[in-house]
């Protein structure tokens, strides 16, 4: 259904755009008076894809992951076509429809009924299906209600709900879905996932891009790990799984870090270590929920920072839960190491497993960095702590460089 064959994909860093490379991009280059930089060298191309080579054949459901970065979303446009690969072939077989960012396709200034009709065109359907399945998809979305509200009044949560219906009603032979979902509460993505295995069942393909774990191991057969634009593994999903979580909980909070990074900043400022309730680097750390929860970052500075405020937050599934602030950090900081400290009051959440950011921002030249990932947190019922031992994970390798799922 789909072979990629020798797919390389380059971008070029900073505001060295492409001219003529889009319409858009050569009417704002033009008008901004912007021209190529002269010196363009190597250093100012960056390859996200690099010899990707994979084969899916039909009815079969895949899963992409990775960390942030590694070219999960740059190889599903490229699939899309969105954006064409700098390098190599692509060659689908059947329709294809994609939902890779909230609200694509959609005209904000349009009715959700009006864009029904506009999206459900962009992926191909004829006017008379869309009337035809024009109540399965409201109904499906739940918003009814809101049917001839312009779409810019939606939440994201909404955004997502009824572009997922359109795409999963559309009945393509390929649906590709990469991690909006996590928008969504947690009753309409148990809902998606089930439409999707629906989809899968029928004998059509899917891909799935997810950070969550959980979900690619019950809807994928196959995954695909991803890693700095490179394929490092592909095959059974229970397999590559856990030798990615395996790499994850082995890997230092620098490590993880230095992957998933974000902002201006991230070339100034370093994460040297993550302390969680005494553990130094543990990615998993479990806590009983009548507990506080403390957690250290160590800092390494490469330049005289002002104005500095460091920030931790807490995730589920994507959703921010909390953001906390270190009030002790000094707001100068000299080159060299510093600390910053915070403190999760005890009772504020129930059994989960929460995933910790950390980042921090330089006011007086609003430079900021961000990383996500960086370890997780199982919060338990008081006294359950001590009684959880780490799950067991298998590391295996890929070999070769073309695989048949």
């Amino acid at each position: 259904m789909i072979n990629l064959e020798g797919v390389w994909k380059q971008y070029r860093l900073g505001n060295t755009v492409d001219l003529g490379r889009t319409f858009r991009e050569a009417l704002m280059q033009s008008m901004l008076g912007r021209r190529d930089a002269e010196n363009v060298n190597e250093k100012s191309f960056f390859w996200a894809l690099q010899d990707i080579n994979l084969q899916v054949e039909s009815g079969r459901s895949l899963g992409l992951i990775g960390h942030n970065g590694a070219g999960k979303s740059t190889l599903l446009k490229v699939l899309s076509q969105i954006t064409p690969p700098t390098r190599g072939q692509i060659t689908i077989q059947g329709s294809m429809s994609s939902l890779l960012e909230v609200g694509t396709g959609f005209h904000p200034e349009l009715s959700g009924r009006e864009n029904i009709f506009l999206y459900g065109a962009i992926m191909g359907m004829s006017r008379n299906d869309i009337r035809r399945r024009f109540d399965q998809i409201v109904d499906y979305a739940g918003v009814e209600m809101f049917l001839d509200t312009p779409v810019k009044r939606y939440s994201s949560g909404m955004y997502v709900r009824l572009a997922f219906s359109i795409a999963a009603h559309v009945e393509p032979d390929i649906l590709v879905v990469d991690e909006v979902l996590a928008v969504g509460d947690k009753e309409f993505r148990d809902k998606c996932l089930g439409k999707m295995e629906d989809v899968a069942g029928s004998g059509r393909t899917v891909i799935f891009v997810s950070h969550n774990m959980h979900s690619v191991t019950s809807l994928c057969q196959n995954v695909v790990w991803l890693d700095q634009g490179t394929v490092k593994q592909v095959g059974e999903t229970a397999e590559v799984v856990s030798a990615y979580e395996n790499s994850v909980v082995n890997s230092t909070a620098a490590e993880r870090a230095a992957r998933s990074f974000s902002g201006n900043l991230l070339s100034v400022i370093c994460l040297e270590s993550l302390r969680i309730q005494g553990k130094d680097d543990s990615f998993t750390v479990v806590v009983n929920n009548d507990r506080s929860i403390t957690v250290v970052a160590r800092w390494r500075s490469l330049e005289p920072l002002n104005r500095l405020a460091m920030s931790m937050a807490l995730y589920s599934k994507g959703v921010r839960l909390i953001t906390i602030n270190d009030c002790d950090v000094p707001q100068s900081v000299e080159c060299g190491y510093f600390e910053s400290h915070f403190e999760v009051p005890s009772g504020l959440f129930n059994d989960a497993e929460l995933s910790l950011a950390i980042g921090g921002k330089e006011s007086q030249q609003n430079r900021w960095c961000w990383a996500t990932d960086v370890a997780k947190i199982n919060i338990v019922s008081q006294g359950e702590a001590d009684s959880i031992s780490e799950r067991d994970v298998l590391s295996s390798n890929g070999n070769g460089t073309r695989r048949t799922l």
